[in-house]
């Protein structure tokens, strides 16, 4: 199955550049804009990853929306800033030692790069940073280093990155292993790496809020609007209808909101973050282990929400039965070292939601 790369170059007013690459990873026609192939499988939008955060983490959370919160509590240990919305996703697969790739963006980011494509009438499939395309390394190799787009890219075991060279010198000095220095830019040498990577990205931020919009979707999309318009048309009775749906499925995103956790930051990718050690970067795995197995004990008991400050107590809002529920998970956080302060349970339909202030164990 061929593919295609759009390459965007961090400088906007820069024209990307569009090759076409078949199954087995090879360019067939590298070109500038004009020259998009006219049959397109999957096109592939690879994007700085200067911009981007990665870091390797251990993710405690039977479901996605948990594994979300624990990798923006973990991120917000390390990235600090003016408040922005951060865009995170996490790799598919673990590594063998449960180890998962995350991934943050600015949200604005992403949308500006998704704009620039738009601009250009493209509709990517995948968004990958540039780095993700190049060959891992086992941990006794150097890691696989470029030049590209100005920058050096950066690929090797546990670490991905693309930086300014002087940043990259230092940070290749520090490395066990360190890489020969790359030779003078060699854009055609570049893509042809990122071309035979293509497939094998391990990561993908073209979801959530960003997913690609599928047929499927576009028809139920429709198929709802008609409905509601004749919902509207045929009686104020339906109209009551309607109006009930649209709050029971506000009430619905605003609990998966909250339970992913739309935590604030600002991505300061650098040297310095990428050789932290692992160590630091999974303070919080066991104590939200902690956390959402009390919560998961008791049956009805949910997690509403959960908001971090790097100064403050952890605060969650949790959703419970009746005062014996609330009593079973605060006991249960007690004894794994937590400090725990509730509030007052304020009715949810046929529950109470109580607002925690948690302060971890030292």
């Amino acid at each position: 199955m061929s593919s295609t790369l759009v390459l965007l170059p961090a400088d906007a007013a820069t024209q990307p550049v569009i090759v076409c690459v078949d199954a087995h990873g090879q360019v067939l026609a590298p070109d500038v804009l004009n020259a998009r192939p006219a049959q397109i499988t999957h096109t592939v939008l690879v994007v700085p990853g200067v911009d981007v955060h990665l870091r390797w983490m251990t993710l405690p959370g039977r479901s996605v929306a948990q594994s979300l919160a624990a990798a923006r509590l973990q991120l917000a240990e390390h990235l600090a800033g003016a408040a922005q919305a951060l865009h995170v996703v996490i790799a598919d697969h673990a590594a063998s030692d449960g180890m998962r790739l995350v991934a943050a963006v600015d949200g604005a980011v992403m949308r500006q790069w998704l704009d620039r494509a738009a601009g250009l009438g493209i509709v990517p499939d995948a968004v990958v940073p540039d780095c993700l395309l190049l060959p891992d390394a086992a941990p006794d190799q150097p890691p696989t280093l470029l030049h590209w787009d100005g920058r050096w890219v950066l690929r090797g075991t546990r670490i991905a990155c693309s930086l300014e060279p002087q940043l990259a010198q230092a940070l290749v000095a520090s490395l066990p292993v360190a890489p020969a220095l790359p030779p003078e830019s060699d854009p055609t040498h570049a893509i042809a790496q990122f071309a035979r990577h293509a497939a094998d990205a391990p990561l993908n931020l073209r979801q959530q809020d960003f997913a690609a919009p599928t047929q499927q979707r576009a028809q139920l999309s429709s198929r709802t609007r008609v409905w509601l318009l004749a919902l509207l048309v045929l009686s104020p009775v339906c109209l009551m209808v309607a109006q009930g749906l649209r709050y029971e499925i506000g009430a619905q995103l605003l609990q998966r909101r909250s339970a992913q956790m739309m935590g604030k930051t600002v991505v300061t990718p650098g040297a310095d973050n990428i050789r932290q050690t692992a160590a630091s970067e999974n303070v919080f795995a066991p104590q939200l282990a902690a956390l959402f197995a009390a919560v998961e004990a008791v049956p009805g008991a949910e997690l509403d929400a959960l908001a971090y400050q790097q100064r403050g107590p952890l605060r969650v809002t949790l959703l419970h039965r009746d005062a014996a529920q609330l009593e079973h998970v605060t006991a249960q956080l007690s004894r794994a070292g937590w400090q725990v302060r509730a509030g007052v349970g304020q009715p949810r339909d046929d529950r109470l939601a109580t607002a925690l202030e948690l302060e971890p164990p030292r």
